[in-house]
């Protein structure tokens, strides 16, 4: 006998009246955001810091506001390590009148590491659209 499931995710194909885009499942949506930060945050990490040095707390804060993903300080703080260990950031310890803090900043073969990465990120965003539009099959035989 066969049994009829319920749809994992619903998803309204109705287009979103704020954003021009079309509206999701908002925990997908938060689960897909949440993987992107995770599997891409040495390069969000970078990216922060190249616009100006930030301490740990502050690069997990400001993840926070622009991408709506908390990250625990045992997520940030040993990727900050591993990255300094790497060359791509340099750390200076501060101490401004109480509790130093470490800031980090960008170096440049961080600099030249983010280049690439934001590079392979855009070449890939557009192959994913471009197999969109035309199809798998088209894409694979081009």
């Amino acid at each position: 006998m066969f049994l009829a499931r319920k749809p994992l995710v619903t998803i309204n194909l109705s287009p979103s009246q704020d954003s021009g885009r079309l509206p999701l499942n908002k925990d997908l949506d938060k689960a897909w955001r949440e993987r992107l930060v995770k599997n891409h945050l040495d390069l969000i990490i970078l990216r922060l810091l190249k616009a100006k040095p930030r301490w740990g707390y502050e690069i997990n804060l400001e993840i926070r506001d622009r991408f709506k993903v908390y990250l625990s300080a045992g997520t940030i703080y040993p990727l900050l390590h591993s990255m300094e260990e790497r060359g791509y950031l340099q750390a200076v310890w501060e101490a401004e009148g109480g509790r130093g803090r470490k800031v980090y900043q960008i170096t440049s073969r961080g600099d030249e590491f983010l280049t690439a990465g934001a590079r392979a990120a855009e070449e890939f965003l557009k192959r994913i659209q471009y197999e969109a539009e035309i199809g798998p099959f088209q894409a694979k035989h081009i």
